[in-house]
């Protein structure tokens, strides 16, 4: 019975112990040193090294001399070699405050991936802070969109009219783009697709599958460019939307007549562009005899112009589509950390500890 008792006593002895040891562990973890990190933060840090002791390498270059092309370019006349055309591409993007971490992480992966190509990021409402921060980032302009040279219903930004004109200031600049959403990571080099642009005269999209165009574009717009909600229908009964996530662009005079032109005029033209009744949001169409209905805006427009040219052919590249969905994902929780990743070339980012100076991190 003493033996029996004795090994109560010790058990119960050794339970205090390890809840006290324990609890002066949590106690020493979350107390905040002076020039070290946090318990929070070390959890923050995980998620993206998934080691806090590691010391980040850079394994491609890290450079501010991004490798562009400002010559004039027709692919309608003539298709340059690949390396060229590369050279033509930019990247561009724009965001306002509420996405702006969430737009740096798209940074860092095109700093990964293609580390000599430019990036344009649209200033759309950014904090200073975060604009001066990209300022210093390796082949990054920021730029704020003039509204003064557009029409009026240019300045809300909601209807897209802003990046349609925007897209073909880059273009005429440099002769082509890859517009990316903030929420697109890359997964390779851009140029990938180019075998396929000449094909595609110029012009490629990635359909949403999760939106048939008829269900998210307003039937006034239909009418501006000569056809109707059921004549669209009947040509294309299954007929989604481009995405807003991802599309690219090449200089040409067959895209320029087919695409860019009737696409400026829309985006000219608020009754076009965004009619009156339009909303982003999925909603019934005509509730209580009103003209609401859901819209895309610029992708809306641009959707039905390429039906209108191209038919089904636009999209049905399953080749194409194959090496788009290699090139970049979308990601949908925005609450990633990976904006670290980014680099910086103005000054220069070192590699560097990010447990011991996190402050370069």
């Amino acid at each position: 019975m003493r033996v029996k008792a004795k090994c109560v006593l010790l058990l119960v002895l050794l339970t205090v112990l390890g809840i006290t040891l324990l609890y002066n562990y949590h106690a020493a973890v979350d107390e905040e040193v002076p020039g070290e990190l946090t318990r929070r933060e070390r959890l923050l840090l995980q998620q993206v090294t998934r080691d806090p002791n590691r010391v980040i390498h850079y394994n491609y270059p890290i450079t501010n001399e991004a490798s562009i092309s400002r010559e004039p370019i027709d692919i309608s006349v003539e298709m340059p070699a690949w390396q060229e055309v590369d050279k033509h591409i930019v990247v561009v993007t724009g965001f306002s405050q509420k996405k702006a971490y969430v737009g740096l992480g798209l940074i860092a992966s095109v700093q990964a991936h293609m580390p000599v190509k430019k990036i344009i990021v649209y200033n759309l409402g950014v904090h200073p802070k975060i604009v001066k921060q990209m300022e210093q980032m390796c082949n990054v302009e920021v730029r704020r969109f003039n509204f003064t040279n557009y029409p009026k219903h240019a300045a809300k930004i909601d209807n897209k009219a802003w990046k349609i004109f925007a897209l073909r200031e880059v273009l005429m600049e440099y002769g082509g783009f890859f517009y990316a959403s903030p929420q697109v990571r890359f997964r390779a080099p851009i140029n990938f697709i180019i075998p396929y642009i000449l094909k595609h005269e110029g012009i490629i999209a990635i359909t949403n599958p999760q939106n048939l165009s008829v269900e998210v574009t307003h039937p006034d717009l239909y009418g501006i460019l000569r056809t109707s909600p059921a004549r669209f229908t009947k040509a294309h009964p299954n007929a989604f939307i481009a995405s807003e996530h991802m599309w690219l662009a090449l200089n040409g005079s067959v895209p320029e007549t087919k695409i860019w032109t009737p696409l400026l005029d829309c985006a000219s033209n608020w009754r076009c562009i965004g009619p009156h009744g339009s909303t982003w949001g999925d909603i019934e169409p005509n509730v209580n005899g009103t003209k609401a209905h859901t819209h895309r805006y610029d992708m809306s427009a641009l959707s039905l112009l390429l039906y209108r040219n191209y038919y089904d052919s636009w999209h049905s590249d399953t080749s194409m589509n194959a090496i788009l969905k290699r090139i970049a994902d979308v990601i949908y929780h925005l609450d990633l950390h990976d904006y670290l990743w980014a680099h910086y070339c103005n000054p220069p980012k070192k590699e560097i500890d990010c447990s011991i100076e996190r402050k370069l991190c």
